[in-house]
């Protein structure tokens, strides 16, 4: 049995190569994702490295922005990647930003007789459904990234007029100007992050590939990173080995001067918890707190 890690990274590559030596264990196979823009960080020596590795993994790149659909096409790369490997049993999506929190020979014991698949969602976020219904453009014009004069002062403000134009209807007005999902589905919006098992990992992929109507329908929506998984989970059959917890740590509410940043403050509620991952990860701020976790 092995465990797939799937990383998604855009900067930080020291940051990087401390979560894939953190990661690497004769059951471990380990596929990264570099956004396309990042052109730097895919060129420098430490990912060239890092592809040499024997079970490490450089997938294809896209271009990714945030809230955009381009995060769910990178996410399907790397699953697509991994299913490959018919020896990986679960599915671990992370980030570059993210470190274990424990040793990995003690995360892949604590899922050896484990079926379940830990995801996270919100009962009380359901009547966040106008996010699916209402049309949003993050991936035309850069999300929170800047592409220039044109895009900045064009560009955006125009499809940003229309996303709150469409906002209004749906939500304010209550008129449906989107195609209608089949079915009842349940709208459950959660987070980006999970581990899956093989199965719910096929389950997926098939699903998509007989009915691709659904990744049309995601498209221009917002925060789809945090729905789309997370609704195909929650509206079939693996919904039954669904575990509300993803079991990952994103701080315990301190300020720091990188708001979302961890740092030492985090390690007694990281070691307290049932965490396999923490996240936000920065350098600097987050140095002390990375070297603990790998010493002990």
């Amino acid at each position: 049995m092995k465990h797939a890690f799937l990383i998604l990274a855009h900067q930080y590559p020291n940051l990087l190569l401390r979560l894939v030596d953190a990661l690497m264990s004769p059951y471990s196979n380990i596929y990264i994702h570099i956004d396309r823009k990042s052109v730097e960080m895919a060129n420098c020596e430490i990912v060239k490295m890092l592809a040499l590795r024997e079970n490490v993994w450089i997938v294809p790149s896209i271009k990714t922005y945030w809230g955009g659909f381009s995060l769910i096409q990178a996410e399907l790369i790397l699953l697509r990647e991994a299913a490959k490997n018919k020896e990986n049993r679960y599915f671990h999506l992370i980030s570059g930003a993210d470190f274990p929190t424990k040793p990995v020979m003690e995360i892949i014991q604590q899922f050896e007789n484990d079926n379940h698949d830990y995801i996270l969602w919100d009962e009380k976020e359901t009547d966040r459904r106008y996010l699916i219904d209402s049309f949003y453009f993050y991936d035309l014009y850069g999300g929170k990234s800047k592409l220039g004069v044109w895009n900045d002062y064009v560009k955006r403000p125009f499809l940003v007029q229309i996303q709150r134009l469409s906002h209004l209807l749906v939500r304010g007005l209550r008129v449906p100007i989107r195609r209608k999902i089949p079915g009842n589905y349940y709208h459950a919006f959660g987070a980006q992050w999970f581990s899956i098992t093989q199965d719910t990992m096929r389950y997926i992929l098939k699903y998509l590939d007989e009915n691709p109507w659904i990744e049309k329908r995601f498209r221009h929506t917002a925060m789809s990173d945090e729905t789309f998984f997370v609704m195909i989970i929650m509206n079939g059959p693996r919904r039954d080995y669904a575990v509300n917890d993803n079991l990952r740590y994103f701080g315990n509410g301190h300020i720091n001067q990188d708001a979302l940043g961890l740092d030492m403050e985090d390690l007694k509620p990281i070691k307290a918890g049932n965490f396999i991952f923490c996240r936000k990860i920065l350098p600097k701020i987050s140095n002390e707190l990375v070297t603990n976790l790998q010493e002990n």
